[in-house]
């Protein structure tokens, strides 16, 4: 997906995930990913660049993680925020805003858009229309 590679070629990548990791983690949260995050995971894995860090899949190792696992955030956040089970996290701005794939995929379009959860917004709200349009409006990872 080019939209995909030119955001993330040039950041700090972990590695690409493998279709089982993939289809694992949509099992254990419950959600089927939208291609064009299924594409991040398979091809990057998880991104941290200037502005933006993209969660994604990264083994667990026992030092201080650099990377952030989208299924561990999820789990904790649906605990301990009470995101609707269909979100997955995807990022955060390091301030009071998380971000989220609203995985309940529109009828339209196919993709799940984005949502940002903050205490301004009462919840949640419907910031990008795709995983994509989230990379695209932010520039590199």
């Amino acid at each position: 997906m080019i939209e995909v590679d030119q955001i993330c070629e040039g950041s700090i990548n972990y590695g690409g995930c493998s279709d089982e990791k993939i289809r694992h983690a949509e099992r254990e949260l419950d959600v089927t990913f939208p291609e064009s995050y299924r594409y991040f995971l398979k091809t990057y894995g998880s991104s941290i660049g200037d502005s933006l860090e993209i969660y994604g899949l990264p083994d667990k190792t026992d030092d201080q993680p650099l990377w952030i696992n989208c299924v561990e955030q999820t789990i904790k956040d649906r605990q301990l925020v009470g995101i609707p089970k269909a979100y997955v996290a995807i990022s955060h701005d390091g301030m009071e805003s998380a971000y989220y794939l609203d995985c309940s995929e529109s009828p339209i379009s196919k993709k799940c858009v984005v949502i940002e959860w903050s205490p301004t917004n009462n919840g949640g709200k419907t910031i990008f229309t795709s995983f994509s349009e989230f990379l695209q409006s932010h520039g590199k990872p």
